[in-house]
């Protein structure tokens, strides 16, 4: 199910020159996989705290069909649109399978129909656990996708960084791409389900030192062998194999080039990969969370200050398999080699730029233009309003369905 942090996101908001007339947030709600515009008086505009505070009284209680609600001064609902006119749905720009220009070691990749995955549960905003086949044929895996324009080439990036990564044994591999039921279009990918959670879910496992070494490796040929940093390394991405021991990497949302010869300082980029190694390390074994959600001008500086620390505490109940110095001692060891390393990757992964396409312009029945074939984001309502065929994605909130007993089979699959 998803965490309540997970559930709502704010967009932004748009506010009339001068600030005297009301302010228009939009609000994702990743739960029921659908956008509200919210209206609230100016004086708000500087505070979105209350304003997700007063939205979050009326959610449970809005209409799935729900594009619009108007909210008082002091929180109390107004008015409630479910007027299709009113959908601020910003339909963000698809790519085509050839787009992503496969090499022919990637050619074979399978993919999947949107509308076969069968929802399972919800992970985090995004990330669905699903299953597609039938008896035997039946698999689990965690469906990622992109809705939201802000997320448009972060998801380019991360689907051609992750296919060209997927066959190194401590990645989680691309599984299938999952395509749209109305133009064939990528909306998404599918991973392999590792049943057990990451460490975070699990923090009293603790890190095996076998793991550590697994984890500095990786980060070694993510940025020594082939140019990139993943960049979000924390507890929550690192699953473990229950069939290996061995440990796992996912989530490549914020991974990026290396660009040229890169001459690895603890202060450079790179330096800051190594300083989210230390970060984890440290917050699984202590339990200490202030570090977890660090900017990324303070990662190396505070990875330096706790590696200067006189002793790490293990957390209450934490078991590790050697002493909390041969943790230390590894990590010593590696950032005292990275820091004398002057290396250009010598497997370079590319992929191609985000595929802007030229806008080609056609009239429908009536005569009014719209945009084919380009790079562009659209409304919802305005292709709604041509008679044209959009996605769907709205769904009821996941509690609802488990209380209305929405369920079928005895594996709690729920078929939405």
């Amino acid at each position: 199910m998803l965490k309540d942090m997970d559930k709502y996101c704010f967009l932004g908001c748009l506010i009339e020159i001068g600030g005297r007339g009301p302010v228009v947030w939009q609000v994702m709600d990743w739960d029921r996989r659908r956008m509200i515009s919210l209206v609230t008086d100016a004086e708000y505009q500087e505070d979105p705290v209350q304003v997700i505070a007063h939205f979050k009284r009326h959610i449970k209680t809005l209409p799935l069909d729900t594009y619009k609600i108007h909210m008082s001064e002091r929180g109390d609902l107004l008015r409630v649109s479910t007027d299709p006119k009113d959908d601020p749905w910003i339909i963000i720009w698809r790519f085509e399978m050839e787009d992503l220009q496969l090499e022919k070691l990637l050619s074979g990749v399978e993919t999947v129909i949107r509308i076969e995955l069968c929802e399972i549960s919800r992970l985090a905003w995004g990330i669905d656990l699903v299953s597609y086949g039938t008896g035997e044929e039946e698999k689990r895996v965690d469906f990622k996708y992109a809705l939201i324009p802000q997320d448009s080439h972060r998801f380019w990036t991360e689907l051609n960084v992750w296919m060209r990564l997927s066959h190194h044994p401590n990645i989680v591999p691309i599984d299938r791409i999952v395509l749209d039921e109305i133009r064939g279009q990528i909306v998404g990918f599918t991973t392999p389900y590792i049943p057990g959670g990451s460490l975070e879910d699990t923090p009293s496992q603790g890190v095996k030192l076998k793991w550590l070494k697994q984890l500095i490796q990786l980060v070694d040929a993510l940025n020594l062998r082939y140019g990139v940093i993943h960049d979000n390394i924390i507890p929550r991405h690192l699953p473990v194999d229950p069939e290996t021991d061995d440990l796992l990497l996912i989530n490549f949302n914020f991974s990026r080039r290396i660009a040229g010869p890169v001459r690895l300082f603890i202060f450079d980029i790179s330096g800051q990969e190594m300083a989210r190694v230390i970060l984890t390390v440290y917050i699984i074994i202590t339990g200490e969370k202030r570090f977890q959600y660090t900017h990324d001008t303070k990662k190396i500086s505070n990875a330096a200050a706790v590696m200067e620390l006189e002793e790490w505490t293990p957390a209450p109940g934490m078991i590790l398999d050697h002493p909390v110095s041969a943790y230390r001692s590894l990590l010593e060891e590696w950032t005292r080699q990275r820091r004398a390393v002057h290396v250009q990757a010598r497997e370079c992964i590319d992929w191609p730029e985000f595929p802007y396409k030229q806008t080609v312009w056609e009239r429908d029945e009536r005569g009014a233009s719209y945009a084919v074939g380009g790079a562009y984001d659209c409304s919802r309502a305005g292709e709604r309003e041509a008679g044209r065929a959009v996605i769907e994605w709205e769904r009821p909130p996941e509690d609802a369905l488990r209380d209305e007993a929405m369920v079928v089979d005895d594996d709690e699959y729920v078929y939405v």
